[in-house]
């Protein structure tokens, strides 16, 4: 029987995103300068994508929109995997949450079903092209969310389900050359790790307030920074 053991790389750690890291090694040539010249791309294409989420839940403000844009693609954790850890995947996957985000709210707060289907399944389809484990995290909280939102509304949830159901196919639709290679792969017999493995990562809710209050992007210091720690508890209790 093989045994498959190593990194989640090929198949199951998409690298479509490292087309544009290609073309520009092409015309700069030497490695950094074009590493650096990709995270640039990686912010700029950030930011529009911010900015179009915040002025669609701004109502059109730009000058909200853009303070929402420039917050959240220069938070720490941002910072921290494009310079703490060099995660691309990851650090390009972010770039599409906020696109999925908005699409979610279209269509269960703004009742605006066709654009926030298309958004929700393009955003979601985006960070499936660049990092499947950031992709799959966002599905399961948006379930989540969802199910709270059925405990106080639900005169909308024919709509509502419809439009979910419909973007689900759309997604699935667009995202197919990269789940049929994943499903065959996840077909064959992958060793887990092992619980030694994982308590490395002991991360309790003290102890990433901790770290997002250093404010860092050293390694192993991961962290989403004191701007959107404090709201996140802004968000929380208000």
């Amino acid at each position: 029987m093989l045994l498959a053991i190593g990194i989640a790389t090929g198949q199951g750690y998409p690298s479509i995103n490292l087309i544009i890291y290609g073309l520009i090694r092409l015309i700069l040539v030497k490695p950094v300068i074009s590493y650096y010249s990709y995270i640039m791309v990686e912010q700029f294409l950030g930011l529009i994508v911010a900015f179009y989420a915040g002025w669609i839940f701004f109502k059109g403000s730009k000058k909200r929109s853009l303070i929402f844009a420039v917050i959240l693609r220069t938070s720490t954790y941002v910072m921290y995997n494009d310079f703490g850890r060099a995660d691309i995947g990851e650090a390009w996957a972010l770039i599409f949450v906020p696109l999925v985000l908005i699409g979610y709210y279209l269509i269960t707060a703004r009742r605006d079903y066709t654009r926030g289907v298309l958004i929700l399944s393009l955003g979601l389809s985006l960070e499936l092209y660049s990092h499947i484990l950031s992709a799959v995290i966002t599905i399961l909280f948006l379930m989540g969310v969802y199910g709270f939102h059925l405990l106080s509304d639900r005169t909308n949830i024919i709509a509502e389900l419809k439009s979910l159901i419909i973007s689900a196919i759309l997604f699935v639709l667009e995202s197919l050359i990269i789940l049929v290679p994943l499903i065959d792969l996840l077909r064959e017999h992958i060793a887990t790790p092992g619980s030694s493995l994982w308590s490395i990562y002991n991360y309790t809710p003290v102890k990433l307030v901790k770290l997002s209050l250093s404010n860092s992007i050293g390694i192993d210091s991961e962290n989403i920074g004191i701007i959107l720690l404090i709201l996140t508890f802004i968000g929380i209790f208000f």
